[in-house]
């Protein structure tokens, strides 16, 4: 994830979900996110904020989509 300014992401968290074909949503996690500092190996001036996170469903599917959403 990045930021789209020079202010860097705000705390905050991550909602993935699974959402069937018809729009029903079938499972959900929260994941927080970890900021990662300095350039990693990109030039400094790109490096406004940049997080990770990752979650893990043990089935997703086939059809549906996976969405992800930041919370503030």
């Amino acid at each position: 994830m990045n930021s789209p300014n020079i202010f860097g992401l705000p705390d905050g968290h991550v909602v993935v979900s699974i959402v069937s074909e018809n729009g029903t949503l079938l499972e959900e996690k929260t994941a927080n996110y970890r900021k990662i500092t300095g350039n990693a190996g990109r030039h400094r001036k790109h490096q406004f904020g940049v997080a990770l996170f990752s979650v893990y469903f043990d089935y997703v599917p086939e059809g549906s989509k996976v969405v992800a959403k930041h919370c503030i």
